[in-house]
């Protein structure tokens, strides 16, 4: 018993009770196991004092030597009667020591029951490991399973619930030896395992075990990242933070780390441990130091929660990416990457942000799980923000594999991601900016980026914190929003001027899903925001000639103007008309010419993919 801290109610001298303290007060020692009744007034000799409540303290359950137990609070009720001025001479016995007879091929064990016991528990080592335990009694099966071929030794204990007995003493040891056939572990559970709060300090954690036994721990750039290493201290100055099933690592490893500007961080295996496959690795709640291209000085506190010693992350799905990072501006409209893949359990999907569009939604392995070289083509329609993230998932990736967006020329606000966070949760949305052909009107447009419903309220972006390169226009503008609550117009009397800069916000409010479908309707970001006017989400080309060539492939459309048909010089599978803000006009296959007699003259991107699969864009003018 550890810190008994009693809390004594209810007591009595010769019937009368103890008001007021004026019989006995309580004290407790510094080490909580003795409480005493301090006397206040003499008491009569041979009287009868009575303690009838409730006893208060703490204990550790039942576990073996050197093993800490769970500390359990309990506060039985409690009646003691006793004569004043007698003592008492208490001492506790241990139980005797059970003896194991035979642990039998099914795995049963026998022995004799020891009197007063009231149970047992048996425990299995490895050498001084304690590797398994368990409450039994004789003629039962002990459920442990192994993972190694070894000459384990079993203990056995006769617990006790009476207070006038201890636990036994462990029994002498048995010698088990167990048999097992080739282990087949499953691959690291943390392969290119992502951790970081933000895009800008993302990096990927890989646990592996050598052929040495060494745990090797890297560190790799997300998305391409080339500038991602450890700095500091990586994963601490000591191995404080590791455990071994749930034992010091150091007993195990010892550290090697290269310090700062280094991508890997090793236990490296001392010799003569016991340590086999399938043990349990953790780093529980240490601080990780690390830096990025973009962030030269990330940090947290993470865990990485039973790494499975000896498994690796060869043979996992695997999906290779060239380049990492795709670049738009407004006089490229189509970028390109290639993919390949191995050992996939099923299809994959290539995640684009809003206001990009793909070639390839999805790709299927083959039998072996393989995707040869594959070219993906991704076109700029209403346009994203720079630094968005295209991701392929699917097929058994332990993790996404992530392709930069960059973008340079464009409007900050193409589909840029704002965000909200409450109680764990992010309520993102798109906010997409853009001006009246005049550009005495600012729209500010929102879609969901889960679900079906993103809407302003009525208090976001307020006319009168509109500012324009900081001061406020003489007439103050004002400000309506559409039926659907998905546009606020913000109408100026004086044309805004390229380069301008409209401060707005102050707050920006709306209402949208998390990624669990949950509704939050006080979405805010209380800080003002800047948009700068000339910078828009559209491409700059002029309209298409006769001939417009995309990624290499032959592709004729005439006339260009054209009033009322469109002709191709080959069939296509596909073939779809956008405006230029990314609204879809037209959609047809199987086609070789596309009636745009019913249109609104203007520009139009026309994007098609032909019977051979490769995709084509140019723009078009319908007059």
């Amino acid at each position: 018993m550890d810190g008994l801290d009693g809390v004594v109610t209810g007591l009595t001298v010769n019937g009368n009770q103890n008001t007021d303290y004026q019989y006995f007060t309580r004290s407790i020692n510094a080490e909580k196991t003795i409480i005493t009744l301090v006397k206040q007034q003499d008491i009569p000799k041979d009287a009868t004092i009575v303690i009838n409540g409730v006893l208060e303290y703490k204990t550790y359950n039942t576990q073996p030597q050197g093993v800490p137990g769970n500390l359990t609070n309990l506060w039985p009720t409690v009646k003691f009667e006793f004569t004043y001025g007698t003592t008492c001479s208490f001492s506790q016995t241990p139980l005797d020591t059970p003896k194991i007879d035979v642990i039998d091929l099914d795995n049963k064990i026998s022995f004799d029951d020891v009197d007063d016991a009231y149970g047992y528990r048996v425990y299995v080592y490895r050498d001084a490991t304690l590797v398994y335990q368990q409450e039994i009694n004789s003629g039962e099966v002990i459920n442990f399973e192994p993972n190694l071929t070894y000459n384990y030794t079993v203990k056995l204990r006769a617990i006790s619930n009476n207070i006038n007995y201890l636990d036994s003493d462990f029994s002498d040891g048995y010698s088990w030896y167990l048999e097992v056939g080739q282990i087949e572990l499953d691959p690291s559970i943390f392969c290119e395992y992502r951790i970081g709060n933000a895009a800008k300090e993302y990096v990927n954690f890989t646990w592996e075990t050598d052929v040495s036994g060494n745990v090797v721990i890297t560190l790799s750039g997300y998305a391409g990242d080339t500038g991602s290493f450890f700095r500091g201290n990586g994963m601490g100055a000591d191995l404080s933070k590791f455990t071994v099933n749930s034992d010091p690592a150091s007993n195990y490893f010892e550290r090697s780390y290269g310090g700062d500007g280094t991508s890997t961080f090793t236990l490296v295996l001392k010799d003569g441990v016991s340590i086999v496959y399938g043990d349990k690795i953790s780093y529980s709640s240490g601080m990780v130091e690390w830096r990025t291209s973009q962030e030269g000085n990330a940090y947290g506190e993470y865990s990485f929660i039973d790494y499975v010693y000896g498994s690796v992350c060869s043979g996992l799905p695997k999906v290779y990416v060239t380049p990492f990072a795709i670049s738009f501006d407004p006089e490229t409209d189509l970028q390109n990457f290639t993919i390949s893949a191995e050992n996939l359990t099923g299809d994959i999907t290539i995640n684009v942000p809003k206001g990009l569009s793909t070639n390839h939604a999805s790709l299927s392995p083959d039998e072996n799980g393989e995707i040869e070289e594959t070219q993906i083509t991704i076109s700029w329609e209403s346009g994203t923000s720079n630094g968005s993230i295209i991701k392929i998932t699917g097929g058994g990736l332990a993790a996404d594999v992530p392709i930069l967006v960059n973008t340079t020329g464009f409007s900050e606000y193409c589909n840029k991601i704002i965000e909200f966070t409450a109680d764990g949760k992010e309520y993102p949305a798109y906010l997409t900016i853009s001006l009246s052909e005049d550009k005495k009107e600012m729209y500010f447009d929102i879609a969901p980026v889960y679900g079906d419903k993103a809407i302003w309220k009525s208090n976001s972006i307020k006319a009168d914190k509109i500012l324009v390169n900081g001061n406020a226009p003489i007439t103050t503008p004002t400000r309506s929003q559409d039926l659907d609550d998905t546009r606020i117009i913000i109408s100026l009397d004086d044309a805004l001027a390229d380069d301008d800069v409209v401060t707005f916000g102050d707050p920006i409010v709306w209402e949208t899903k998390s990624a669990d479908l949950q509704v939050n309707s006080n979405c805010y970001i209380n800080p003002a925001q800047t948009y700068t006017v000339g910078l828009t989400c559209e491409v700059d080309k002029g309209p298409a000639t006769n001939a417009t060539i995309s990624n290499s492939t032959n592709f004729t459309l005439y006339p260009n103007p054209a009033t009322d048909i469109i002709h191709f010089n080959e069939n296509m599978r596909s073939v779809a008309l956008y405006a230029l803000q990314g609204q879809l006009v037209l959609r047809a296959e199987n086609i070789n010419k596309l009636d745009v007699s019913n249109i609104n003259s203007g520009l139009y991107l026309i994007k098609a993919v032909s019977d051979d699969g490769k995709s084509v864009s140019a723009k078009i003018e319908v007059r």
